[in-house]
């Protein structure tokens, strides 16, 4: 459909609150779009699916726009599915689908799965309200779900219904009720069920293999919070040759209830070796592998050619993390083994940020400093590997930068004064700063290094990274100072934000167990007079996960939730920070088994 409006600006916003926003014929942009250091092609590409999801706004929004909140997701969901529809078409990124099964399912998958999980299309009050409603499930998890319908009735039938439902209700208000009557009309399906397992229920379902004597079967699991769905979904299934893992031909399933199960005499003997449902990541479901097939993974994930394939293989084994199945080292060593045959960029960053995590949150406490030893020799050994000045080069550099030892500061020192270690890799401000924070964090001394890499980016970027790195050392006067310039000082949200990326980090516990009682008292005070963009950010930032008392954190935080003094977005947010240290907990005791075997 032709585009409605006289023109079409980008307006770049300094210190704008949001990524972006779009106005009829104009989108407001964050500044951090118009980079100003060394990037990715995967950073153009997320930049890319920005412009292409406000873009899409111009139609799902403005041209026509939601009756109420209610029906946020025809906004947000459309824009975001339509910005991976669109990057083959209108960038030469390729398809886009692979890249949100790595990036984007995960967030919506663990939202799914929090105590705040809510269903897509959500009966909302006022306002207010609806500000709780922006997050993972109705972007993220509305995309996919978009997906698995235009999969099923096809995509021609689906476009069509789209744009009947856009040229009926266009310059007006439309809802739920009227894009169905649009899509049933020209696939002549009953899409009633599919609203109401999919729109109007909270929850994910969980789909696992199962061997026994009796065969392979797949399953639809029972779960207390979440009713069973009608999944339909594709099964890979490979053989390990001794040097690849060769597919077989796949089968189609469903999983209806009451039943939620099905045989599988295809997968007979012999058995495959890996098994993995919904293996194109069409269906929203979470994946659970069968312990041969995970062993398999472990051990061979990278001799899979699909990379959709194996994108639905990673997200099963961080899921496996965060559930407390997976020691977290295990997770890590997963990353360096077969992230490296990963030819996506984008995709290995997001396994190295994730593996980072593994190591630094979800391992025992005990362990983290072997760890992280083993994962900065992995990276070493593939940075000797990477081509010069490439993407792969910078992506490793930086993860190596972040997990590099209390020794290792003079390597530091020289990242920050620009002398690169790495033939054919330019220092630029990003890495300077990121080896400032590395520093700092680990106890060394940045009062020259801040004053370098100052005078090598004086704008405000080095202004907030210059923040959050004096925030990030380790002792109790510079943790004092940073709370103290956080709360009395005249810094604008986004410096007040870079404070609090410093002043939580992992190994300071210690240091931090002190301020768990202060944030409490500070949450609190805070309300009524601190703008709710800065009272969501400091529940989310500074929530105590990282003490030594855990136990007492959480018994404060259900007697803070009981009373409830806050407005609803902001004790969803404090919510869903216990929901994660109790991830944390599982995952550690996880972590701390494993190493015991």
């Amino acid at each position: 459909m032709p585009y409605q409006f006289g023109k079409y600006d980008h307006v770049f916003a300094p210190e704008y609150a949001f990524g972006g926003m779009e106005h009829p014929g104009c989108v407001t942009l964050n500044e951090r779009f118009l980079f100003r250091h060394r990037v990715t092609d995967d950073a153009r590409r997320r930049r890319a699916s920005l412009l292409m999801h406000e873009m899409a706004h111009m139609w799902f929004g403005d041209y026509v726009t939601m009756r109420w909140w209610d029906d946020l997701w025809l906004n947000e969901a459309f824009a975001t599915m339509l910005a991976v529809v669109a990057q083959p078409e209108a960038t030469s990124y390729g398809e886009g689908w692979t890249s949100f099964t790595h990036v984007d399912v995960p967030l919506a998958r663990r939202a799914d799965q929090l105590p705040t999980s809510h269903a897509i299309r959500v009966r909302t009050a006022d306002t207010d309200a609806a500000r709780s409603n922006f997050g993972p499930i109705v972007y993220r998890r509305g995309a996919a779900v978009l997906h698995e319908l235009a999969e099923r009735v096809g995509w021609d039938t689906f476009v069509a219904g789209v744009r009947s439902y856009l040229r009926t209700h266009a310059w007006g208000n439309a809802g739920l009720d009227d894009l169905v009557a649009a899509l049933r009309e020209v696939s002549g399906e009953d899409l009633d069920r599919w609203v109401d397992e999919w729109l109007l229920r909270s929850g994910i379902n969980t789909v696992a293999v199962r061997r026994d004597t009796g065969g392979v079967r797949i399953v639809q699991e029972a779960e207390p919070r979440v009713e069973p769905r009608h999944l339909r979904m594709r099964l890979g299934a490979f053989d390990h040759d001794g040097t690849a893992l060769v597919p077989r031909t796949p089968v189609e399933v469903t999983l209806d209830p009451p039943g939620c199960a099905r045989e599988l005499p295809e997968f007979g003997d012999p058995e495959p070796d890996l098994l993995i449902p919904n293996v194109d990541a069409v269906s929203h479901v979470k994946t659970v592998l069968d312990p041969r097939s995970r062993d398999t993974a472990l051990r061979s994930l990278s001799a899979v050619d699909d990379p959709r394939a194996r994108a639905v293989v990673w997200g099963a084994l961080w899921d496996e993390v965060q559930d407390g199945r997976l020691p977290a080292r295990d997770y890590a060593s997963a990353v360096l083994t077969h992230g490296r045959s990963e030819r996506d960029v984008g995709v290995l960053e997001a396994l190295l940020d994730r593996a980072s995590r593994a190591v630094w949150v979800y391992a025992d406490r005990a362990r983290v400093p072997e760890a992280l030893e083993a994962m900065a020799h992995g990276l070493r050994e593939q940075l000797a590997d990477a081509g010069y000045g490439s993407d792969r080069q910078l992506a490793l550099a930086r993860a190596l930068v972040g997990v590099v030892g209390a020794d290792e500061h003079a390597f530091l020192g020289d990242v920050v004064c620009g002398r690169s270690p790495w033939p054919g890799l330019e220092v630029d401000p990003d890495l300077r700063w990121r080896a400032v924070v590395r520093v700092a964090e680990s106890g060394g001394d940045i009062d020259e290094l801040l004053e370098v890499a100052l005078e090598a980016d004086p704008g405000d970027y080095g202004r907030r990274s210059a923040l959050t790195a004096e925030a990030a050392r380790p002792s109790a006067a510079a943790k004092e100072k940073a709370w103290t310039r956080l709360l009395g000082g005249d810094h604008s949200l986004a410096e007040r934000q870079a404070i609090m990326a410093g002043l939580r980090k992992p190994g300071q516990e210690a240091l931090l167990t002190p301020f768990a009682g202060r944030y409490w008292q500070t949450l609190e005070s805070l309300a009524g007079t601190a703008e709710v963009e800065f009272l969501s950010a400091f529940a989310r930032a500074l929530y105590p996960c990282l003490t030594d008392d855990d136990k007492g954190v959480l018994e404060a935080t259900d007697e803070f939730l009981a009373r409830g003094p806050l407005p609803s977005s902001v004790l969803k947010v404090v919510r869903e920070e216990r929901a994660e240290l109790a991830v944390v907990r599982t995952a550690r005791a996880c972590d701390a088994a494993g190493a015991r075997r």
